[in-house]
């Protein structure tokens, strides 16, 4: 009788694990949600190793290590709940946009993470950073990375340069949000005749004495800063001055 009860609990014991088991079995791959985490004005990244490596924060202090802020200020993440994902990298052309392709879970504790980097066809370096905040990871977590890069080039055809050139409009878009966040500034765009055709002159702080005009091709590749109208690093692009057209402006001094 006592051996056959030990069966039976034994029996027992192996359905009860079987149900628990079915219950929080998840199925993969899953989609991971995130959020991407921007520094506020008075802060900004430092130390990074710009490797293309996935690093994972769990505290307040190994974040810090990674900023540099005026004001020691910068946004909380409560990271009983979260962890902090921080990429970076470097490029040898100007970025033009960076997406997040893919972000999957793959098994309970491997994932993949699939970034996009688009470039032009440029010969101006760039260094670049995201940092993404998800759901708490364990310990033993990995993530495999794959940054695919790809040079693209946009044809200067355009009605309204705002709305019809993508790199115009995030800028735009940049400036604009900035504005709504409350950030004081006082910018304006002008479109110009350089020696390659049609250009854009951003004036991104203006009267402002550290400051300058940045001139972008109107495919978007950055060509060089000036500092005022002289444009001596600039001269080379023979910018006429004289005839830009002031085609955008915000002003909330």
């Amino acid at each position: 009788m006592k051996t056959q009860l030990l069966n039976l609990s034994s029996f027992l014991f192996v359905l009860a694990s079987l149900a628990a088991s079915c219950n929080s079995t998840e199925e993969f791959p899953k989609e991971i949600s995130y959020t991407e985490y921007a520094l506020n004005e008075t802060c900004q990244w430092t130390n990074l190793p710009y490797d293309e490596k996935v690093i994972i924060i769990n505290s307040n202090e190994a974040l810090k290590q990674y900023i540099f802020s005026t004001d020691s200020s910068y946004s909380a993440v409560d990271f009983s709940k979260h962890s902090l994902l921080l990429v970076s990298g470097k490029t040898d052309k100007d970025i033009y946009k960076m997406n997040i392709k893919n972000f999957q879970q793959l098994s309970d504790d491997r994932y993949q993470l699939d970034i996009e980097v688009l470039l032009y066809d440029s010969i101006v370096a760039e260094n670049w950073c995201i940092a993404l905040v998800i759901k708490k990871l364990k310990r033993e977590s990995y993530i495999e990375l794959n940054i695919n890069k790809e040079s693209i080039i946009y044809t200067c055809e355009f009605d309204n340069p705002l709305m019809d050139l993508p790199w115009l409009k995030e800028v735009i878009d940049g400036l604009e949000k900035d504005a709504a966040a409350g950030y004081k500034q006082h910018a304006r765009i002008y479109q110009c005749h350089y020696k390659n055709g049609i250009g854009f002159l951003l004036e991104l702080c203006v009267n402002c004495p550290d400051f300058g005009y940045w001139l972008k091709s109107c495919e978007g590749e950055s060509l060089c800063v000036m500092w005022g109208e002289a444009g001596d690093p600039c001269a080379e692009f023979s910018v006429d001055f004289e005839n830009k057209e002031l085609i955008w402006e915000i002003n909330n001094l």
